[in-house]
């Protein structure tokens, strides 16, 4: 039986995380702002304060 590769933090299989990823709509939707608006912000590099 292989042991998996150690790290600092433990081993690899302990490391693997997963994050939901949510679509630019559902952002605009939880922040109610305008699709639009968080485009422009992106592009203007500036964002919700």
């Amino acid at each position: 039986m292989r042991r998996a590769a150690s790290c600092a933090l433990g081993s690899i299989a302990e490391i693997k995380m997963h994050y939901s990823v949510i679509t630019e709509q559902q952002v605009a939707a939880r922040w109610t702002v305008r699709l639009k608006t968080m485009r422009r912000w992106r592009h203007d590099k500036v964002g919700p304060t």
